[in-house]
């Protein structure tokens, strides 16, 4: 098992020439991002979520800032457990995608 610290962002890794983050490497990245110690060099949690749509922005905050999985994520957003899901999972696929771009477009990989 590694520590969220101990996680490299795609800039740290070798280039492997793949321009994709896993879900798990796309949370890692706003978990990290919403820690105080997350270094000034990289984008902070409003950065990265300021990429996608409101709605996004919302379910992502829930899910990855305030902590909200399951049912209560559910509940909070008045939709069932397994669509709530498949939101979460949706609007990281966009977040990913974004940032992709985003880093494109400034030069940074």
């Amino acid at each position: 098992m590694v520590a969220i610290a101990d996680v490299r962002l795609p800039s740290e890794t070798p280039d492997t020439g793949s321009t994709r983050l896993s879900s798990d490497e796309m949370f890692d990245l706003l978990m990290r991002s919403a820690s105080a110690n997350f270094r000034s060099n990289r984008p902070n949690a409003n950065e990265l979520l300021s990429l996608v749509k409101e709605e996004d922005r919302k379910i992502l905050h829930l899910a990855f800032i305030e902590g909200l999985r399951g049912k209560a994520l559910a509940a909070h957003l008045g939709i069932s457990e397994g669509a709530a899901l498949t939101r979460t999972s949706r609007a990281i696929a966009r977040l990913r995608e974004a940032y992709f771009e985003a880093s494109e477009e400034t030069g940074k990989k």
